[in-house]
């Protein structure tokens, strides 16, 4: 499977980040998941919208305009081997060289993308439906 980290289209194997990666230490970051049916991107405008929203919730500027996320997300979208797809996406503010607790100044945001084979409902699932809790 490919992967997207920081530029790089890479085998998901490959990609390494480091344990120093602040969404690694403080889960300082956002992350969005895009349902990916017959290579089309599902809502992807409304997607990278709640994308935004998150960031700006954690005032952590986006690293791509919506076109290069477009970009990124059907060219790894292209590369998969199978068509329905879960896409997720992480950004964080980025590695620094020590663990302190104030935002780190002049630090490069992570960006990380993958995709694997999207989960279907079962048959009985769709047959019976699921329960849920909400709050």
């Amino acid at each position: 499977m490919t992967a997207y980290l920081n530029g790089q289209f890479l085998p998901l194997a490959e990609a390494k980040i480091s344990p120093l990666d602040r969404g690694f230490l403080f889960a300082d970051g956002a992350y969005e998941f895009i349902p990916v049916y017959s290579r089309y991107p599902f809502r992807i405008d409304e997607h990278l919208r709640r994308l935004q929203a998150s960031l700006d919730g954690i005032r952590l500027p986006n690293p791509h305009s919506n076109e290069q996320w477009k970009n990124i997300i059907l060219r790894i979208i292209a590369q998969a081997a199978f068509a329905d797809q879960s896409l997720y996406i992480q950004v964080t503010r980025g590695t620094d060289s020590k663990r302190d607790t104030p935002f780190p100044k002049g630090v490069t945001p992570t960006v990380f993308l993958f995709t694997s084979p999207l989960l279907s409902p079962t048959p009985a699932q769709r047959d019976n439906g699921v329960a849920a809790i909400t709050a």
